[in-house]
C-alpha cells in the first residue's frame, strides 16, 4: 500500500509539471523568440529602439571604374538660373562651340602621370610643361608616404620627347617663353618655395617661402617679366631686379572696399589686365607700366581659385561663392552677365578659355564642357578630366585623366 502511495505520488507530480510548463511555454514564445543567425525578435508589446540619426547606415556607394571615353555623350538641357541664347542661324568665325568637332581623348606619351593635373603651354604651343611624377614619395617619420615627389617636365609635340628640368609641381609659363615658375617642397616639406626657372641661363631664382600658417601660395604672370603673388597681400617679383614689392598701391588699397585677403589671383597678360579674389569680393584691374589701377568691384566673392580671364581681358570666368555656379561677367561693362546651370553636387572648376576668347572650358562632377562666351552652345566634351588647357593655336585640348595620365583632345575647326 505504501508503495502504491508513492508511485501515486511521483504521477501526481509529473502531471503538475506538465500543467505549469503547458501553461508558461506560450507565455514565454509571446515575450522572446530566436531566428535565425541568433537575432533575437522582439514582442510588439515591447516597442524596438529607435536608431540615432547620426547613427544609421547609409548605403555604401561605389564608384564604378571609369574608363577613357570612346565617344562623345550628346549634352542635355540643365535649368539655368539666367536665360542661355539659342545658337545664332549664321556662321561665326573663330572658336565658337557650333564651329568645333572634338575627337575622343586618347593617351600622351607612355607611363607618364600628373598628380597634380595643372599644365602649362609655351607661348608658341610647340610644349608643354606638367608635373611629372618620378616614383618617389616625401616621407613622415613613419615611413608612409606623404607627398608625391615630381619634377618640372616638358613634353616635345614633335617627337614625343621629355625633358626635365627641376622639381616641382604646378608650373606656369611667362609670356615671353623664357621663365616657368612653380611651386617646390623640400624633404622636409618646409617651406614651401615659390621658384622661377630660367630657360634659358638654367638657373633657379627663390621668389618666396611659405611655412604653415601662411595662405597657400596662388601666382600668375602679369608681364613677360613680373610674376605676381600672394603671401600676405598681393606682391609682384620683378625678374629683371630680383626684387619683391606690393601689387597694390596705398591709394588704390584705399578706394577698394575689401575686408577679405585677396588672395587669388588670375592675368591676362597680353592685355594687361588682372583680377584679386576673396571669398567676398572681386577686384578688376588694369596693369599699366608695373602699375596696377582700378577698374571696377564686384561685390561677390569666389568660391574656389579656379577662375581664368579671357585671352583680350574682357571677360571674366569664375564659380560664385553664393550660387557655386560658373559666372562670365564683363571686366568694363557690368551689364554683361551670364550664369551657367548647375548640374549636380559639387562645384564646378573653370579651366580657360579659347586661344581667342569665345568659348570657355570648364569641369564639373560629370564630365567636361564647353560653352559659348555669351552662354549659348553649352555641350558637353568628354567624361571625368582632372584638369585640362586650350592649345595656343586651338588644335587640341590636353588634360589629366582621373588616374593622372595625360590626355589629348583633337579639335576640328569647321569653317
Amino acid at each position: 500500500m505504501k508503495h502504491l502511495i508513492n508511485v501515486f505520488g511521483s504521477i501526481t507530480g509529473l502531471l503538475i509539471l506538465a500543467l505549469l510548463i503547458a501553461v508558461l511555454t506560450p507565455m514565454l514564445r509571446e515575450q522572446t523568440r530566436v531566428e535565425p543567425l541568433g537575432v533575437p525578435f522582439r514582442s510588439p508589446s515591447i516597442p524596438a529602439a529607435t536608431p540615432t540619426p547620426h547613427y544609421t547606415p547609409l548605403p555604401v556607394q561605389v564608384s564604378p571604374v571609369i574608363p577613357i571615353p570612346t565617344s562623345v555623350v550628346p549634352s542635355t538641357p540643365w535649368p539655368s538660373p539666367t536665360p542661355l541664347p539659342p545658337v545664332p542661324t549664321g556662321r561665326r568665325p573663330g572658336f565658337w562651340t557650333e564651329n568645333l568637332v572634338f575627337s575622343s581623348p586618347r593617351l600622351v606619351g607612355q607611363s607618364l602621370k600628373d598628380p597634380f593635373g595643372q599644365i602649362t603651354w609655351s607661348p608658341d604651343g610647340n610644349q608643354f610643361a606638367f608635373s611629372l611624377f618620378t616614383g618617389e614619395f616625401i616621407r613622415d617619420e613613419a615611413g608612409q608616404p606623404v607627398w608625391e615627389v615630381t619634377q618640372i617636365a616638358l613634353f616635345h609635340l614633335s617627337d614625343g620627347s621629355l625633358t626635365p628640368l627641376v622639381r616641382g609641381f604646378l608650373p606656369n609659363w611667362s609670356p615671353d617663353r623664357r621663365y616657368i615658375a612653380y611651386l617646390m617642397y623640400p624633404p622636409s616639406m618646409l617651406p614651401l618655395r615659390l621658384q622661377i626657372f630660367d630657360l634659358q641661363t638654367k638657373q633657379v631664382t627663390e621668389v618666396a617661402s611659405f611655412m604653415k600658417e601662411d595662405v597657400f601660395p596662388k601666382f600668375a604672370w602679369l608681364s613677360a617679366t613680373e610674376l605676381a603673388f600672394y603671401k600676405g597681400e598681393p606682391l609682384v617679383f620683378d625678374t629683371r631686379v630680383q626684387q619683391t614689392r606690393p601689387l597694390l598701391t596705398t591709394d588704390l588699397l584705399a578706394r577698394a572696399n575689401h575686408s577679405f585677403p585677396l588672395e587669388h589671383i588670375t592675368t591676362a597678360p597680353a592685355n594687361g589686365v588682372l583680377a584679386l579674389g576673396s571669398s567676398r569680393e572681386i577686384l578688376l584691374l588694369k596693369w599699366n607700366n608695373g602699375t596696377a589701377q582700378f577698374i571696377r568691384q564686384i561685390d561677390e566673392g569666389l568660391d574656389h581659385t579656379y577662375w581664368a580671364l579671357s585671352p583680350d581681358g574682357s571677360l571674366l570666368a569664375y564659380v560664385s561663392a553664393l550660387s557655386r555656379q560658373v559666372k562670365i561677367v564683363g571686366v568694363y561693362d557690368s551689364n554683361i552677365f551670364v550664369e551657367l546651370p548647375a548640374t549636380g553636387r559639387g562645384s564646378p572648376l573653370v579651366e580657360g578659355w579659347s586661344p581667342d576668347g569665345t568659348a570657355l572650358l570648364y569641369l564639373d562632377f560629370e564630365s567636361l564642357k564647353i560653352v559659348n562666351r555669351d552662354g549659348s552652345g553649352l555641350r558637353q566634351i568628354a567624361g571625368e578630366f582632372g584638369h585640362v588647357r586650350w592649345a595656343p593655336d586651338g588644335s587640341r585640348i590636353i588634360g589629366v585623366g582621373s588616374n593622372g595620365q595625360l590626355l589629348e583632345i583633337a579639335i576640328t575647326r569647321q569653317q
